[in-house]
């Protein structure tokens, strides 16, 4: 009974775990914009939207808990420590940017990006 009850509590852990880390940056109260990157700095990226043929900029903030996800980043970054979101970001790339909205500001949670800007 004990080593049946133990197995079922592995089995919801081991189920339930990779949901719980896929919510990390996108949690609660998180929205997404999807656009190319016009302007990036240490602190903030300016990405253009493109809805229906109307044009339109949306600035978030970048601080240390901003989680970018790129193809080659962990190479791109190996043997520096952590690296800034901003390091990883170039103008033209296409991302989507999941973020959080307090006092009128964006917050960027997780930028994925999706298309590498052409060099």
């Amino acid at each position: 009974m004990r080593s049946t009850f133990w197995l079922c509590s592995c089995l919801v852990v081991l189920l339930a775990g990779p949901l719980v880390l896929t919510a990390g940056a996108q949690g609660a109260g998180s929205k997404e914009s999807s656009g190319i990157i016009t302007d990036v700095s240490s602190t903030s990226v300016t990405i253009q939207l493109s809805k229906g043929g109307t044009k339109s900029n949306q600035t978030f903030t970048l601080d240390s808990n901003t989680q970018v996800i790129a193809r080659g980043a962990t190479k791109a970054t190996k043997g520096q420590g952590r690296s800034s979101a901003a390091a990883l970001l170039a103008k033209g790339d296409t991302v989507n940017v999941f973020y959080l909205e307090a006092s009128g500001a964006l917050r960027a949670t997780e930028i994925r990006v999706t298309k590498k800007a052409q060099k």
